[in-house]
C-alpha cells in the first residue's frame, strides 16, 4: 500500500498543462510562415529548456520516498499475548476451536505500536528465518472495555 501525498496530483495537473501550453504554441509558431528562420532555430533551445524546467519537479517528486517506510514481513498472526519478555513475545489463537501459539523474536529493528502486555491483542508481521520467527512489526490492540 501506498499512501499518496496532498497536493501531488494539482501539481501533475499543472505542469501537464503548462506543458501542453507550451507545445501548442510551439506548434502554432512553426506554422507560421513570416517567421525568419533564424527566429525559429534561436527560440528551439528556449522551449526545449522551458519544458525541461517545467517537468523537473513532476519528476523529482516521484522520485522522493516516502517519510515512514512500512517493515517488510511475510505473514501475520494475530492474538492476545501469553507470554512477553524483552527478546521474545509469545501470542496465541484459536482456529477452528484449535489453540495455536507462535513465538516470535523481538530485534532492535522490530516497530512495536502502541503498549505491550500479557493479555493484550496484537497483530504481529513476521519474517521466518534459520533463527525462528523474527517479528518486523507488532501492533497493540488496547482492549477499552470498562469494568
Amino acid at each position: 500500500m501506498r499512501a499518496s501525498s496532498s497536493g501531488g496530483s494539482g501539481r501533475s495537473y499543472l505542469a501537464a498543462s503548462i506543458f501542453s501550453m507550451i507545445v501548442h504554441w510551439t506548434i502554432l509558431s512553426f506554422l507560421r510562415l513570416d517567421y525568419h528562420a533564424r527566429v525559429r532555430t534561436r527560440s528551439i533551445p528556449g522551449v526545449i529548456f522551458a519544458v525541461l524546467l517545467t517537468c523537473a519537479p513532476v519528476m523529482r517528486a516521484q522520485e522522493e520516498p516516502p517519510g515512514k517506510t512500512q517493515p517488510t514481513y511475510e505473514d501475520t498472526f494475530a492474538g492476545p499475548i501469553v507470554e512477553l519478555s524483552a527478546s521474545k513475545v509469545t501470542v496465541s489463537r484459536n482456529v477452528l476451536g484449535k489453540t495455536e501459539k507462535r513465538t516470535f523474536l523481538i530485534k532492535a529493528d522490530t516497530r512495536i505500536e502502541g503498549k505491550l502486555k500479557v493479555k493484550e491483542k496484537v497483530t504481529v508481521g513476521f519474517v521466518t528465518t534459520d533463527e525462528g520467527d523474527i517479528a518486523r512489526l507488532i501492533v497493540a490492540h488496547p482492549n477499552n472495555r470498562k469494568k
